[in-house]
């Protein structure tokens, strides 16, 4: 009974407030929300689909992508334009999932995966070096700044950085594999949540922050969504009606939570009032 009610404790209902509908079924990539009632979205077509995703080319910071951007406005979802994400405002704006390429430099061959712009006008993205098992390595760089997030004590911080965050306390959260690694804005470790239990095969996706610093994590395939406060103490885990394989996570001014579950053909608004 006492196991029962802790369970219980831990785990939190968010009401369903909406369902937005994707004009076709496609794998939801990565969520951003820019503050002003717009959602952005990335999300990869599935194979053998109609839909041709385009190819976009960051001309300023030299990253080649392969997404397809929807915006979605409170009404309806439209598709991205190339001419508004080759602009640096659009980074301003949103992340973007750039799901293969390189630098210029071609002895280079790290690949970019997660996108944050922080509210200093930094614009950090999440690298990996492309290869696997124990040679596989991370790190977080600012591609406008001259910084880099990489080790800590001289041991590496990340095997393969994929989502980023900043928290409202100037932390950086990153999703790594088993873990989310959280570093303040000087890039000195803080601490390193890998889930509720040493067994728990925690594997953080998406993530995002609220208005109290707490840190919202998908957990796709345990079809869980974790909370943790912004020190690393687990809070509870997030139920919804129907919740699978949630991936990419954002957040609104008013603490409403954006989902994107991986295999769907809507994005479910949740608020998280308990």
């Amino acid at each position: 009974m006492a196991l029962h009610q802790a369970q219980a404790l831990a785990t939190a209902k968010y009401k369903l407030l909406s369902t937005i509908p994707l004009t076709q079924h496609t794998y939801i990539v990565d969520l951003a929300h820019d503050g002003n009632s717009q959602v952005y979205i990335s999300v990869r077509s599935k194979a053998g689909s109609k839909s041709q995703i385009p190819n976009f080319y960051f001309e300023e910071h030299d990253l080649y992508i392969t997404i397809e951007i929807l915006f979605y406005n409170g009404d309806f979802i439209v598709k991205g334009k190339v001419d508004q994400i080759q602009t640096s405002a659009y980074y301003q704006k949103a992340k973007v999932w750039p799901s293969y390429g390189k630098k210029s430099d071609q002895n280079d061959d790290n690949i970019p995966q997660g996108m944050v712009a922080t509210r200093s006008g930094a614009i950090l993205v999440c690298l990996w070096n492309n290869k696997v098992g124990k040679r596989s390595l991370g790190k977080v760089v600012s591609v406008n700044e001259q910084f880099e997030i990489f080790t800590d004590k001289n041991q590496p911080l990340f095997i393969c950085p994929t989502y980023i965050a900043e928290n409202g306390n100037g932390d950086i959260c990153v999703s790594d594999v088993g873990a989310v690694v959280v570093t303040d804005a000087g890039g000195m470790l803080r601490f390193r949540y890998q889930g509720i239990s040493a067994n728990s095969n925690f594997e953080p996706y998406g993530l995002c922050c609220n208005s109290a610093c707490n840190i919202i994590i998908a957990d796709m395939k345990n079809d869980k969504i974790h909370v943790i406060d912004k020190d690393g103490g687990f809070l509870y885990t997030v139920q919804y009606e129907g919740i699978k394989m949630p991936r990419a996570l954002c957040i609104d001014e008013k603490d409403n939570v954006y989902v994107g579950e991986w295999n769907t053909d809507s994005i479910k608004v949740l608020s998280c009032r308990k």
